[in-house]
């Protein structure tokens, strides 16, 4: 379920990439028509201009994705997680009580 679910968002973002080059590409075209073109040339070509600018807007993709995200997380194992991997903080007078050398070394503390 998740795997299709993931490959319609792939498809719709691609889509929708593909869409915004068409847009680019028909704004470019415009300011250079705009820019070179003459009234006649812009007259002789007003159908063509027309239908593809209509044929842009009318294939513009519809997002229809209706994904449910949920996260879940147990608070525990998320806690494990980050001690094993990232160590956890001592406070001064437990690290005090292991040995007064360590508690000097790591936060140069007196003894």
């Amino acid at each position: 379920m998740h795997h299709t679910q993931e490959l319609h968002v792939w498809e719709m973002c691609h889509n929708v990439e593909k869409t915004i080059e068409k847009i680019e590409d028909g704004c470019k075209f415009t300011e250079r028509i705009l820019e070179h073109g003459s009234g006649a040339e812009m007259l002789a070509n007003k159908k063509l201009i027309s239908s593809q600018l209509l044929s842009l807007i009318n294939n513009t993709p519809k997002p229809e994705v209706n994904i449910k995200l949920e996260f879940q997380t147990n608070a525990q194992q998320f806690e494990d997680a980050i001690t094993s991997a990232f160590g956890s903080f001592v406070k001064l007078e437990d690290e005090q009580k292991v040995g007064g050398w360590l508690c000097l070394l790591k936060f140069g503390c007196e003894l």
